[in-house]
């Protein structure tokens, strides 16, 4: 039988462009956006709290009551666990944000692939030097533990302690910053471009200004500070400049909003991907694959005698009488 061409409309179509229903992308802008927000409520939270604390603590001491009302410190204690409550809830949505960015760190453009892979690698490195500043600390403050440690020992454990910690936490801060810059700064435009550097470079003042503060602290004459509130103001000064941070982070949330809402509404197209469509396939060429012959022309009938041409269906031949 021979090949037939394929029906008008069934030829074999280039495949066209389509786009995921859900991009993973904007799954991990809308996670990282509550852990923003919940991260927000947290720091004001405990630093609402460390100042109400200083307050009833210096109030305790100088009013001297041998039984004072513990029903304030109490609750602050437990507004303090649900302020980390709501810092672990944030660090699961930030984490799971990361993941599903990193998952669909293709979707957009090679310079956003690029930029995914560098946050996450940062973040990667963030968590190995929060680890160090731990295991340092926990060293140091083991070492405090012993008898025979003297009181200017522990005063020097003390200092290194938070000199340590302090160079490893602007190191893991200026890490961090750049990485939610990196996750998301291909996804917005120049204004909020502008945005993003000017909350990392708030982030790394809060956090170089609070280190500092601290370190003077402990570097400075402890044997001179005979007054608690000395002690209370100077700490107290550390934690509130650290607590500045979520100025920075509502920069941040800024920008991760103008990004989820670029994405959400079609400002920023995904590069589409492709996918062929059902149609007529030609056969591959090969041994298993042969045309049919066409079919050869009938041959008219003749009488075998004289060669004259005969009815189909007659006797015999109308011009010699032959018999056929």
């Amino acid at each position: 039988m021979a090949a037939q061409p394929p029906m008008p409309g069934m030829g074999y179509q280039q495949p066209q462009p389509f786009y995921q229903r859900e991009l993973e992308t904007l799954k991990g802008l809308k996670h990282i956006n509550w852990g923003i927000i919940l991260y927000i409520v947290a720091t004001l939270l405990l630093l609402l709290v460390a100042l109400v604390a200083v307050i009833t603590v210096i109030s305790v001491i100088e009013t001297s009551d041998p039984t004072p009302d513990l029903g304030p410190l109490i609750g602050l204690a437990a507004l303090a666990c649900f302020g980390l409550l709501l810092y672990l809830v944030a660090i699961i949505l930030w984490l799971l944000g990361i993941y599903e960015m990193n998952k669909g760190k293709d979707e957009f453009s090679s310079e956003h692939s690029a930029n995914v892979s560098r946050a996450v690698t940062l973040i990667v490195l963030f968590v190995v030097f929060a680890v160090i500043s731990m295991v340092v600390t926990a060293i140091l403050a083991i070492s405090w533990i012993s008898p025979t440690v003297t009181p200017s020992e522990v005063i020097d454990s003390l200092r290194l302690t938070v000199l340590i910690s302090g160079i490893i936490g602007i190191i893991t801060t200026a890490m961090l910053g750049l990485a939610i810059v990196y996750l998301i700064i291909s996804l917005c435009d120049e204004k909020y471009k502008k945005i993003l550097w000017a909350a990392f470079a708030v982030n790394m003042i809060v956090t170089v200004v609070g280190t500092a503060i601290s370190i003077a602290v402990v570097y400075g004459d402890l044997s001179a500070i005979t007054d608690i509130n000395d002690i209370t103001n100077m700490s107290s000064a550390g934690d509130l400049a650290q607590g500045m941070s979520f100025i920075a982070f509502i920069l941040f949330l800024l920008a991760y909003r103008h990004a989820y809402n670029r994405v959400l509404t079609g400002g920023i197209q995904p590069v589409p991907m492709q996918q062929p469509q059902m149609g007529y396939m030609p056969p591959p060429p090969g041994p298993y694959y042969q045309a049919a012959p066409p079919p050869a022309a009938p041959t008219p009938n003749v009488c075998p005698m004289c060669n004259s041409p005969v009815v189909p269906g007659e006797t015999f031949c109308a011009n010699c009488g032959a018999r056929l």
